[in-house]
């Protein structure tokens, strides 16, 4: 809520102009628990800046709340395995660093590191699809 309050005027002044925030807010406006919702389960920009840029578009705060709730949790979810399962390999080992790379850890591992990668093919395939006028 800040950011409309102290950001939005000044902001809206230096990106009124660019062609995919303006995009992104219409999004936002007319989507705004599926648009949150990708940009929260697929990031591919910082979760600081997506709260303070989506704090002064036009999405209804009830869409903002509920998609943030809904996309943080399969991401957090992974997190929280993968460092279980590592904290109990270490634990389990007598802290040998060896057991990192036990078959147990591998799968979360692959896992954490394919998300970003997923996400980034995912935001250029919508990006082409709005650039071509599909979405």
């Amino acid at each position: 809520r800040s950011g409309r309050l102290l950001g939005k005027p000044l902001i809206r002044f230096f990106v009124k102009r660019n062609r995919h925030f303006q995009t992104i807010d219409s999004i936002l406006e007319k989507r705004g628990f599926k648009g949150m919702l990708f940009l929260r389960v697929f990031p591919v920009i910082s979760i600081a800046l997506v709260n303070y840029l989506s704090s002064i578009t036009r999405i209804k705060q009830r869409d903002y709340i509920l998609a943030t709730m809904a996309g943080i949790i399969p991401g957090l979810l992974l997190h929280t395995l993968l460092f279980n399962r590592i904290g109990l390999q270490l634990y389990y080992s007598r802290f040998n660093i060896s057991a990192l790379f036990a078959p147990g850890i591998l799968p979360y591992t692959v896992l954490l590191m394919l998300m970003p990668l997923a996400s980034l093919i995912f935001h250029i395939s919508i990006i082409k699809r709005l650039s071509q006028g599909k979405l």
